[in-house]
């Protein structure tokens, strides 16, 4: 008599809906869990979509609008993205370690908490944003637009700051041990128990900011001036020097 054949049963666990897809849609659809890991994703609108805990490591992402959308907790280390429109959306808790984000907009981001060390932001425009606790140690700014934005708390030791421009935002006690602020422009912004230590402000222009409300050893001011609302602008250094 025969033998019965017998049957394998695997059980596989997922955070991923059954009835989930994964697939790229469009606007508002439901991708949360899924793992899009070195995908090329471009030219989709994905506004307002849940791409909450996705993983995008490694992925390349071209010319998508993400503007309201959830990317909460998202895992975009080492992805490329470049041309995104990010307006509106939520990354808190993200990991953005080593992306390039070139070129993209990040107006009213919230990124609170998220992970942006070593990450490349070089020419890329942040506004209205809270990146409160943020890590973006390492990170290239070089050539942003930083402006109304709430870094307290934030990490940016050795990151490069140089020839961008920051205005109105809030830095209290954040940290820029070792930051390369050369011809940066700083506008109004708060520098309250923050931390300059070793920063070079090279030929940087400082307005309305209060550099003796932060720990500045080893700073370096060369060239750098430092003006006061009607006041006219006097050399850091100088006005480093005779300061408590």
């Amino acid at each position: 008599m025969p033998a019965e054949p017998t049957t394998t049963t695997s059980t596989t666990t997922s955070t991923v809906p059954v009835d989930q897809t994964c697939t790229l849609i469009g606007p508002g659809v439901d991708l949360q869990g899924c793992d899009l890991s070195g995908q090329t994703i471009s030219h989709v609108d994905l506004s307002n979509t849940d791409l909450a805990n996705v993983d995008l490591s490694g992925a390349r992402v071209f010319n998508v609008n993400l503007s309201g959308a959830t990317l909460t907790d998202v895992n975009l280390s080492g992805a490329i993205v470049s041309d995104v429109d990010l307006t509106g959306a939520s990354l808190k808790n993200a990991d953005l370690s080593g992306a390039r984000l070139t070129n993209s907009n990040l107006t009213n981001v919230n990124l609170v908490g998220a992970d942006l060390s070593g990450a490349d932001l070089g020419g890329s425009t942040v506004v209205l944003s809270d990146l409160h606790n943020a890590n973006l140690s390492g990170a290239n700014l070089r050539n942003s637009v930083l402006a109304n934005l709430n870094l307290a708390g934030a990490d940016l030791s050795t990151a490069d700051l140089r020839d961008a421009t920051l205005r109105i935002s809030d830095l209290f006690t954040a940290n820029l041990a070792g930051a390369r602020l050369n011809r940066a422009v700083l506008v109004g912004i708060n520098l309250t128990s923050s931390t300059l230590t070793d920063a070079d402000l090279t030929d940087a222009n400082l307005s309305d900011v209060d550099i003796t409300a932060a720990v500045r050893t080893g700073a370096i001011w060369t060239g750098a001036t430092c003006g006061f609302g009607s006041e006219p602008s006097v050399l850091c250094v100088d006005f480093v020097a005779s300061a408590p």
